[in-house]
């Protein structure tokens, strides 16, 4: 049934529409689900009329759909089936405009408008044509626009540039997630170390011994220990997040090594080497996920301690695992760094200091005792671990020359200081053998003198 009257509203006042507008308003929303019921039923899969339904679809394999909806529309508007929709459509109008006019009470139009308000209607009927083509144009008009994204996407495959766009969103949200993760649940303290930590100190050395305390507790499930943190867990839900977008990535990387996209009229230029990173990026990943699901499984059977292999790819749950290292890396070597400098210590360190006792003077008439002739013995090396950021800057105060860095490769393992004395012993008598043999042709050239 038609309405007659239709409420409507403004910000000051309610008022109703007049009847000829309800009549317009009616017909044209018929007229968009009668036509838009004719596209479905012809085959068109990926229907909208707005443009900017091209961001809602995702997986590159939809272009073929909209590739076929396009030649699906420009045959709909082909006179012979164009023409044919629009009178059955006129058919359907007719019966309902005749059964408007027979509801239309008595009086709502005064006999010098009704001749009006019946040529306005004959005029609108007339021009159902023009309605339904405006429809079919939003649709191929959407359709084209969204054709027109997928090969901006695929391109940007080729290119290389969709791959890095989603590595540095999943990294950025690793990195979001974990700092989330340890400041919320763990009490973690972001904001201890600046960011120049290894020029200038932290404000304070206790809040990173602090941090430094958590870190370990929460990794000790790696080590066997009780999962107090829920680290497990949290480290499933960050690598099913990230998935859900790698796998739309793997998909249209599939789909552009299937070349189904060659033959249709995208305008892209690509060449075999573009072709053959495509498929060396979606070898990585496969073997990326691979790798997650072996851990993911390890860990439902009870964690097996299967032995680990060097591989160049690394594992969502790997980046995620990695975070955490960082951190703690950073905060021993600040402690490496600061806590022989730490104010605080210092001053505690004076305070538990006894004062000596005073030093009674030497009397004048006594013979000054000399000098000891003795050096006083060198300052001890400085003591640093060999995975300290210091260690090559205090224990060799020059570059080493090309044979004596052949020699280190045995010594790694070392302490800094045994480190120091040998290099230093090493230059010692590799000096002397210099100086002899310069000295000897120097004796030589004199004698031939």
């Amino acid at each position: 049934e038609i309405p007659i009257y239709q409420e409507t509203s403004t910000q000051n006042y309610m008022c109703f529409a007049s009847p000829l507008f309800v009549f317009f308003q009616f017909f044209i929303d018929r007229i968009e689900a009668e036509t838009s019921l004719w596209v479905d039923v012809n085959g068109v899969k990926t229907k909208t009329r707005e443009t900017s339904g091209a961001s809602e679809v995702t997986h590159l394999a939809d272009i073929e759909k909209i590739y076929s909806d396009l030649a699906i529309l420009e045959n709909l508007q082909k006179p012979i089936v164009f023409d044919e929709f629009c009178s059955r459509l006129n058919q359907i109008l007719m019966g309902l405009h005749l059964e408007f006019l027979r509801h239309v009470p008595p009086g709502i139009f005064a006999p010098p408008q009704l001749e009006v308000a019946l040529d306005e209607i004959a005029k609108f009927l007339h021009n159902i044509p023009l309605l339904v083509k405006k429809e079919i144009s939003s649709y191929f008009h959407s359709s084209t626009l969204r054709l027109l994204w997928f090969g901006n996407r695929l391109q940007s495959i080729l290119r290389g540039e969709r791959k890095n766009e989603i590595c540095n969103w999943w990294l950025g949200h690793i990195e979001k997630k974990v700092d989330d993760f340890l400041e919320n649940d763990c009490h973690y303290c972001l904001s201890a170390l600046p960011a120049n930590y290894t020029d200038e100190p932290p404000e304070d050395l206790e809040v990173v011994r602090d941090n430094l305390e958590i870190l370990k507790n929460v990794m000790k499930i790696g080590e066997g220990g009780e999962d107090s943190y829920g680290l497990l867990e949290f480290v499933d839900v960050v690598v099913k997040e990230v998935y859900l977008v790698l796998e739309g990535l793997m998909d249209d990387l599939k789909y552009v090594l299937g070349k189904k996209w060659v033959g249709m009229s995208l305008g892209l230029k690509y060449n075999e080497v573009e072709i053959a990173s495509v498929a060396r990026d979606l070898d990585y990943l496969s073997r990326m996920k691979g790798m997650d699901e072996e851990i993911s499984l390890q860990r439902k059977n009870g964690g097996g301690s299967k032995k680990l292999e060097m591989s160049d790819v690394v594992p969502v749950a790997g980046l995620v695992m990695a975070r955490f290292h960082i951190y703690e890396c950073e905060n021993t070597t600040a402690l490496d760094l600061w806590q022989s400098k730490d104010p605080k210590k210092e001053e505690k360190e004076k305070k538990t200091t006894f004062p000596r006792a005073p030093v009674p003077p030497q009397s004048s008439l006594e013979t000054p005792t000399p000098p000891s002739t003795l050096l006083p013995p060198p300052p001890p090396p400085p003591s640093l671990p060999v995975e300290s950021a210091l260690f090559y800057r205090a224990s060799l105060p020059r570059p080493l020359s090309i044979s004596l860095t052949k020699n280190l490769e045995g010594l790694r393992n070392l302490s800094s200081a045994t480190l120091f004395f040998q290099l230093s012993q090493q230059e010692a008598e590799h000096e002397a053998e210099y100086e002899a043999e310069h000295e000897a042709e120097h004796e030589a050239e004199h004698e031939a003198e």
